[in-house]
C-alpha cells in the first residue's frame, strides 16, 4: 500500500493540485512530505476491509492511514480518496492544527481537483460529476474556482464549510480541532 499511495501522490493529476484559503496552503511540497514520511516509516498504512471498499481514514494521533481497500490504481474514486486522506497527513506532517471543518474543506477540495484533473477531457467536453455526497457536491464548485484563482476567499469556501458542519459525520465536531502535531 505504501507503493500505491506514493504512486497516486506522484501522478500528474495530484502534482497539479495547488490552492490556499485561510491557514491552509497545499501544493507539491505538501504531498512530497507525505511520501517522505511514508518512506521513513513515520506514517504507516493499515488495510481494514471492514471500513468498506470506498472508505479511508487518516489518524493524526496514530500517524496512520487506514484503507478499506487494498488497490486503487486506475480507480479515480479510490485514488481521489488517497489524495483526500493525504491532505490530512500533509497537514499533520506540517504540524498545522486547525478546525475539523477547515482540514476537511481542504481535503474535499483536493479530492475534487484530483477527480477533475484525472477526468479533465471529459469535463472539458461538458460532463459534470454526479456526486451523491452533499459535501462533494459543495466542494466541486469550490474546486472549479481554484482552476482560475488558487487563492480562495472566505466567501468562496463558506458554502463548503456549511455543508461540512451540517453533515452527520461532522455535526457537533466541525469546530473542534484536528490537532495535527507533526509525524
Amino acid at each position: 500500500m505504501v507503493d500505491l499511495v506514493t504512486e497516486v501522490l506522484d501522478l500528474p493529476s495530484t502534482l497539479r493540485i495547488s490552492f490556499s484559503f485561510g491557514a491552509v496552503t497545499l501544493g507539491n511540497a505538501s504531498f512530497k512530505s507525505v511520501v517522505t514520511a511514508l518512506a521513513g516509516g513515520k506514517i504507516t498504512i493499515v488495510v481494514n476491509p471492514k471500513l468498506g471498499t470506498n472508505t479511508a481514514i487518516y489518524s493524526w494521533k496514530k500517524n496512520r492511514f487506514t484503507f478499506g481497500f487494498s488497490g486503487a490504481a486506475g480507480n479515480a474514486d479510490r485514488e481521489s480518496l488517497v489524495v483526500h486522506e493525504s491532505v490530512h497527513a500533509a497537514l499533520d506532517a506540517a504540524a498545522s492544527p486547525m478546525a475539523v471543518k477547515q482540514s476537511e474543506a481542504a481535503a474535499y477540495i483536493a479530492q475534487c481537483l484530483y477527480y477533475y484533473y484525472r477526468n479533465e477531457t471529459e469535463f472539458a467536453g461538458g460532463k459534470t460529476p454526479s456526486f451523491g455526497d452533499p459535501i462533494l457536491k459543495a466542494a466541486w464548485p469550490v474546486s472549479q474556482i481554484v482552476l482560475t484563482k488558487p487563492a480562495l476567499t472566505d466567501a468562496d469556501v463558506a458554502p463548503l464549510l456549511t455543508a461540512i458542519a451540517q453533515h452527520p459525520l461532522y455535526k457537533g465536531r466541525a469546530d473542534k480541532s484536528d490537532a495535527f502535531d507533526g509525524v
